[in-house]
């Protein structure tokens, strides 16, 4: 099942599951006081910009494709895309970033527990 939408904008207090796959023109997740997951076999298709904002975001399913920029606020992250990925981060713990073809990464990574993995 796929959710199509213009803009999609996403707030939770707590957890936030995406349990379907999503093909959206813009993206805003948040999950303040938890974490942003993807359920297993579903693809994240964004063509503008994506904001995603938790203590820990973790999209990591082969098939997702961010075509704008992806602002990554939080603690911690990982994602992945399966072509050219360009983010802007705002994270303070570890961000590991997947691109099959050209990444790009600015903003800022802070905190003794700051780590960057591409």
């Amino acid at each position: 099942m796929t959710l199509s939408s213009g803009a999609l904008s996403v707030d939770s207090a707590d957890d936030l599951t995406l349990g379907v796959s999503l093909d959206v023109a813009t993206l805003a997740l948040v999950a303040k006081t938890g974490q942003i997951t993807q359920s297993e076999g579903t693809r994240v298709t964004v063509s503008g910009a994506t904001t995603l904002d938790a203590r820990n975001a973790v999209l990591t399913q082969a098939g997702n494709q961010f075509g704008g920029l992806v602002t990554i606020r939080g603690t911690a992250a990982t994602v992945v895309d399966q072509d050219a990925l360009s983010v802007a981060l705002d994270a303070a713990g570890k961000v590991s970033l997947e691109a099959g073809g050209t990444l790009q990464v600015g903003g800022r990574l802070s905190g003794s527990a700051g780590n960057l993995e591409l």
